[in-house]
């Protein structure tokens, strides 16, 4: 929601099997995206993820701009390449 209005597109990619009870968990923190799972970590892989949490700003679908492990570091790269918070 934050980053919506800013036309940045959030995906919640999960580690595990399709799962209602992880989807209604994200919901009851608060995030209203796209959920994906990734239980064969074909993803992952792809994109050599290290650990979670695991953070991407991707551009155009393919360009990975930046990874952190944090959240506060992938939303503060956003505003500094957006022009400004949120």
């Amino acid at each position: 929601r934050r980053w919506a209005p800013r036309g940045v597109a959030v995906l919640a990619l999960l580690a595990e099997t399709p799962d209602t009870a992880a989807v209604r968990a994200l919901g009851a923190r608060g995030y209203a995206g796209p959920v994906g799972f990734d239980d064969r970590a074909l993803v992952a892989r792809a994109m050599r993820q290290a650990g979670t949490p695991h953070y991407a700003i991707v551009e155009d679908g393919r360009t990975v701009l930046y990874r952190t492990r944090s959240a506060a570091d992938a939303s503060a790269f956003l505003a500094a390449l957006l022009g400004g918070a949120s």
